[in-house]
């Protein structure tokens, strides 16, 4: 489980790193590469911080089962409160910045982020055979939104870079 838990904080922490590299050249509305990048990197930073606390917890010699659920117990709550300051965000978005919002997007994140915030509170809660499988699951979905997320971003500031020039 360790190795699994370094790849995903190596995938996330670079992820992150490259979304604030984007940040630096965008040419869209300020508020919505604010939102677009504040939602990014806290989508790209939860899953590395919840796999460094895993390794944290199996160096400490928990109990692998119990690593696994308060490591998905912290993942349902990161998420969860990420999830509502998303939300906050998104309201004070202006109509300009609307605009740049991809709704397929939108509908792919509102749906895979309550699936895994309500599946990492029942691996908390729950003692099952498939508690790895759930938490890695979580955090290979949460990371593939932030890469399709990333994408979108690139493609909107290539796209805005040639139509202003």
């Amino acid at each position: 489980m360790i190795d699994t838990f370094t790849v995903i904080a190596e995938f996330s922490i670079g992820l992150a790193g490259f979304s604030g590299v984007v940040a630096l050249i965008g040419n869209v509305p300020l508020d919505f590469l604010h939102f677009r990048v504040r939602n990014l990197l806290y989508a790209a930073f939860t899953p590395g911080f919840v796999a460094l606390f895993g390794i944290f917890l199996l160096r400490l010699d928990i109990e692998t089962d119990s690593a696994v659920r308060l490591a998905s117990l912290l993942f349902a709550a990161s998420a969860t409160v990420g999830m509502i300051s998303g939300f906050k965000h998104l309201r004070r978005l202006g109509e300009d910045a609307r605009g740049f919002l991809h709704r397929g997007l939108f509908w792919f994140n509102m749906t895979v982020g309550p699936t895994v915030i309500l599946l990492q509170f029942f691996n908390a809660a729950f003692q099952t055979r498939y508690a790895q499988a759930i938490l890695t699951a979580g955090l290979i979905l949460v990371l593939l939104s932030s890469a399709i997320t990333f994408s979108h971003l690139i493609g909107i500031l290539i796209k805005a870079r040639y139509d202003s020039t």
